[in-house]
């Protein structure tokens, strides 16, 4: 996307993904979704899973 616009970029944070905060994990770390966070998630993307 930078690209596309022009920007050279030299360095990037990501701080979170849709509504999920992901600041302070390190590289290589994850954490699971809490139910607030996948059900904001599963809402966003308009997805209903089969139970």
């Amino acid at each position: 996307m930078c690209e596309a616009l022009g920007y050279n970029v030299r360095k990037l944070k990501r701080v979170r993904v849709m509504n999920i905060l992901v600041d302070g994990l390190k590289t290589g770390e994850w954490q699971d979704l809490n139910n607030e966070e996948r059900d904001e998630l599963f809402k966003q993307l308009d997805y209903q899973p089969k139970r």
